[in-house]
């Protein structure tokens, strides 16, 4: 483990294992100053303030918050956050929990100064974010997103921002073809909450969004908004397009298209916020998602496993064009179920 000057200490199972002034870390994580995890249990020093660790580099705090403070690295340079480092000494802009972390992808090139976050009591500073756990390292500060490009037009990943500096957020196009978003919709894909997202986007996580196809749309950063003003794009509004209490800037349908008329995306079709053009064996044709309501759908229509709204059918015979009646395909609010047409 790196550790500034090194550190004395051996292994121990239990508190009677160490010597006086001394405990076991137990089966608390400790961490080396580049956030590395130390996977051993080992006697590190008791104190009671930081008059009780005279080394330099060293503090008392409780570096494992298991409820006892220990002499443990501390950033005690002149560097800040994001600043260059070799070791987290020099990070004393960040101070308790700091570490110099390193680009894992490239070992060899200088660190920067942050702290570990992600446990009760350590935060992030304005600008930055608590990053993902990688393999053997703790979750640390990272700067935020910079993506300006949510909820834009896209035909390819490549016009929708940079990946994060973990490489866990993944700029995404919600492809025309793939999920019937008018025109393509840059989002962040990977996210868990909404703290890992951009100024001005949201996480879908818990509760997915429906895509213009249907497809489910999920853990991703999209677009937030408070009115249409928001979201000057044609073919798309504010709304709460999942129930989720937060509104995003989502596809509509403002066509003339009606039940199993010809589309080419939702924008196509006449049901608003509820619009969806599905593929079927026909084609793609226009319907209405209701995954709020099984019972939504119009007369002659019922609710499919897909969440929207297929034609219903006794037999082969009810069905247009090459769609076959599948059993029990469409369901309903009592619990029951009847064929539906695909």
């Amino acid at each position: 483990a790196s550790m500034p000057g090194g550190y004395c200490t051996y292994g121990c199972t239990e508190d009677s294992d160490c010597p006086d002034g001394a405990r076991c870390s137990g089966e608390h994580d400790l961490f080396d100053q580049t956030g590395t995890f130390i996977p051993f249990q080992y006697c590190v020093l008791d104190c009671q303030d930081d008059s009780d660790c005279p080394r330099e580099g060293y503090g008392c705090y409780d570096i494992n918050f298991d409820g006892r403070t220990e002499c443990w690295h501390i950033g005690t340079g002149d560097r800040d956050f994001g600043e260059e480092c070799d070791s987290a000494t020099e990070c004393g802009g960040v101070g308790e929990h700091a570490i110099c972390r390193q680009d894992y992808d490239n070992p060899d090139d200088p660190g920067f100064c942050t702290r570990y976050c992600g446990n009760v009591g350590v935060s992030c500073p304005e600008g930055w974010r608590c990053g993902e756990q990688l393999s053997g390292f703790v979750q640390s500060c990272i700067p935020d997103v910079e993506n300006e490009m949510i909820g834009e037009a896209c035909t390819d990943d490549s016009q929708c921002g940079e990946a994060s500096d973990d490489g866990i957020l993944l700029p995404r196009c919600g492809h025309e073809d793939i999920f019937g978003l008018h025109g393509g919709y840059c989002h962040i894909w990977g996210c868990s909450s909404d703290a890992q997202c951009p100024a001005g986007s949201h996480c879908i996580n818990d509760d997915p969004l429906l895509s213009g196809t249907g497809n489910m749309f999920n853990m991703a950063c999209v677009a937030s908004c408070t009115s249409n003003a928001d979201c000057p794009r044609d073919g798309y509004e504010c709304y709460d397009a999942n129930g989720d209490g937060r509104s995003e800037c989502w596809h509509v349908g403002v066509g003339s298209g009606d039940y199993g008329d010809s589309c080419e995306t939702s924008k196509d079709c006449s049901f608003g916020s509820q619009s969806a053009c599905m593929q079927t064996s026909n084609g793609k044709v226009c319907t209405s998602t209701c995954m709020d309501d099984l019972d939504s759908c119009p007369d002659g229509y019922g609710c499919s496993a897909l969440q929207v709204c297929i034609q219903e059918c006794d037999d082969d015979d009810d069905c247009p064009g090459f769609s076959m009646c599948h059993e029990d395909f469409i369901f309903h609010e009592d619990g029951s179920n009847s064929d539906g047409c695909l």
